[in-house]
């Protein structure tokens, strides 16, 4: 009886690994509509999960939690402290730009970090235990402003574990927050055309990753062209925005927002575009990478990526 016991556990904990794996890299805007007002997924392994309200006013509160598991190996790989590699990003949906949640602040002055003392030889770091922590930030932490509306996604990265995109609305009734920082995309070619995939039938995003002398973020988007919002704003241009999220214990992401040059048919702007990631901010570090694509309220499923150095030496 014992050992049938057993067997069952271990199937479950198996099962539970691979729901788990499945959420990080199957995940889609669409699948992610769901309330955002109470958590929908337990952590069995290293991991994290992420909480945000549907609204919050531009004024404050604009809360978010986030839990985190770590194992030893990640415990030590940051020396103890969990938030090293924590990345959370609030990607616009209503316009171009993103930005960074504040995990501390920038006016302070940190002390050099005390080493922890190594482990004991042969210790196997992965299975050695789990350490759980919860935080709670504001996006108005640290003297952070919103002054105006916007629309977002938010997304967690802790050491290689992400969390699917869930909405965020910051509500102001006078003005919208304006658009964020962006770059224009690089023009393309016509022969460059021909090889990217075409705009899909319906509002949404598609990409590759191209391996060229520089690899490259390839695709083309469909968008409805936005009406005038507050006080006249002009309709938004069509545009993208990249996160590249690194799978790594020390985690770490690099973004971008990029213009792109639209043509508007039937109400709708179609654009392609080709993306070297050596655009992205920070520039990416070797490694593994999980792409995301987002326009406006529309988001492709991400790819899995290897940026190799040699690539990301070669300009753009």
């Amino acid at each position: 009886m014992t050992d049938r016991f057993s067997v069952v556990w271990i199937l479950v904990l198996f099962l539970s690994w691979t729901v788990a794996f499945e959420y990080i890299t199957q995940n889609t805007c669409a699948a992610s509509s769901g309330s955002t007002g109470k958590k929908t997924s337990t952590i069995t392994r290293p991991g994290v999960d992420i909480y945000v309200p549907k609204r919050a006013p531009s004024t404050g509160p604009i809360p978010v939690k986030v839990k985190m598991i770590a194992d030893m190996k990640i415990y030590s790989d940051n020396n103890g402290l969990l938030d090293k590699a924590l990345d959370v990003v609030l990607i616009r949906r209503d316009a171009p730009g993103l930005r960074i949640l504040r995990k501390m602040d920038p006016k302070v002055w940190m002390e050099p970090e005390i080493p922890l003392p190594p482990s004991t030889p042969g210790t196997d770091l992965n299975n050695a235990g789990f350490i759980n922590e919860e935080r709670q930030f504001d996006v108005l932490d640290f003297g952070a402003t919103h002054d105006g509306a916007a629309d977002y996604y938010v997304l967690a990265n802790f050491a290689g574990r992400v969390t699917r995109p869930v909405p965020l609305s910051v509500e102001n009734q006078s003005r919208r927050l304006p658009a964020g920082h962006t770059t224009a995309a690089p023009l393309l070619t016509t022969e460059a055309q021909k090889t990217i995939s075409q705009p899909p039938a319906s509002p949404g995003v598609v990409f590759k990753i191209k391996d060229d002398i520089v690899t490259r973020i390839e695709g083309a988007v469909r968008g409805a062209v936005q009406p005038s919002g507050f006080n006249g704003d002009k309709p938004l241009s069509a545009f993208v925005t990249i996160v590249a999220v690194r799978l790594a214990s020390t985690g770490g992401i690099s973004t971008g927002s990029f213009l792109l040059d639209a043509d508007v048919k039937g109400g709708d702007y179609l654009a392609q575009f080709s993306i070297p990631v050596t655009l992205l901010v920070p520039r990416p570090d070797p490694g593994e990478y999980l792409m995301f694509v987002f326009s406006s309220d529309e988001c492709a499923k991400p790819i899995h990526a290897v940026l190799r150095l040699n690539e990301l030496n070669k300009g753009q």
